[in-house]
């Protein structure tokens, strides 16, 4: 498993989607966090990515998408937890925002299989067509 591939995968969706919901969260709007399911989508250049880049057989790349996309929605998962509590802090009616561990829970629960899904379809069908 190529480890450096992963990373260099999945650093700039998530450096992307973190700077963009911290900013926005920042100017007030923490509504933005709930956005996250569109963000899994960024699963998909990552996929691509390590599909066009690692050196890995076919089995090991599986592996390494699979990898890959669960880390990118662990990352994705706990920035809700972030910008949630963040944004309870910066806005005054931190009360208003489901700010409960059960939301988050779930936000992590959802976010690791459906990333890691899509990097793997990403990186079969790269493959597959061979691009």
């Amino acid at each position: 498993m190529n480890l450096n591939a992963i990373a260099a995968a999945i650093f700039l969706p998530l450096l992307y989607w973190t700077g963009a919901v911290l900013t926005i969260t920042l100017f007030g709007y923490p509504g933005v966090v709930w956005m996250t399911p569109l963000a899994w989508l960024l699963a998909l250049p990552v996929g691509f990515r390590l599909a066009r880049e690692s050196a890995s057989p076919p089995p090991g790349l599986l592996i390494e998408s699979l990898s890959a996309g669960g880390l990118l929605g662990l990352g994705q998962g706990l920035l809700v937890a972030v910008a949630m509590l963040l944004g309870a802090r910066v806005t005054n009616y931190g009360a208003d925002l489901p700010a409960s561990w059960q939301v988050i829970l779930a936000a992590i629960l959802f976010s690791i299989p459906a990333c890691a899904g899509l990097t793997a379809l990403a990186t079969w069908w790269r493959q597959r067509t061979g691009g």
